[in-house]
């Protein structure tokens, strides 16, 4: 989520969803889940309802992006751009 993957060495983790993500940001995700799946209280105070809400917006960011790039308009526009070239 915070994109430090990118940048650094560290080799990512990646969930069950296809995400990666670096250490950091993989716990903040398990804690997000196991919230919001009642199975524990946040373990820190600032793992509040803006919080949660900041997970569900920042998933539903990647759900959009990852129908658009599977979506049969955007994969004839790659096969434009490679004939082009």
């Amino acid at each position: 989520m915070c994109g430090t993957q990118v940048t650094s060495g560290e080799a990512p983790e990646r969930t069950p969803f296809g995400l990666n993500f670096c250490s950091d940001c993989m716990a903040e995700f398990e804690e997000f889940v196991s919230v919001t799946k009642g199975k524990k209280p946040p373990e820190v105070f600032w793992h509040n309802q803006e919080w949660l809400e900041v997970w569900r917006a920042w998933l539903d960011y990647r759900k959009a992006i990852s129908a658009f790039v599977a979506s049969k308009e955007y994969n004839l526009l790659l096969e434009e751009l490679n004939s082009d070239s």
